[in-house]
């Protein structure tokens, strides 16, 4: 599966639906793209590119926006919930 909604960058919006990236569809297709560690390190590097994109992006909301979601979301798929 491919990944549709891709971040433009320096905005960090979806190219797609200008949600905050990455927004509900991407997130769906990056879980279904990547295991739970390629996910996580992807989603890092992008986190660190949006750091360097947007000043006002503080660590603590580049955790919650970049990969908190992943973290649950992978761990939801490997139990089976």
């Amino acid at each position: 599966m491919s990944v549709e909604h891709l971040a433009a960058r320096p905005s960090w919006q979806c190219r797609v639906c200008r949600d905050p990236w990455p927004c509900c569809a991407a997130k769906e297709q990056l879980v279904a793209a990547y295991d739970r560690i390629g996910l996580c390190i992807y989603l890092a590097v992008r986190s660190d590119d949006a750091a360097r994109d947007l000043p006002g992006l503080t660590p603590v909301m580049a955790y919650v926006r970049f990969l908190a979601w992943a973290r649950a979301a992978t761990a939801i798929n490997r139990f089976g919930g």
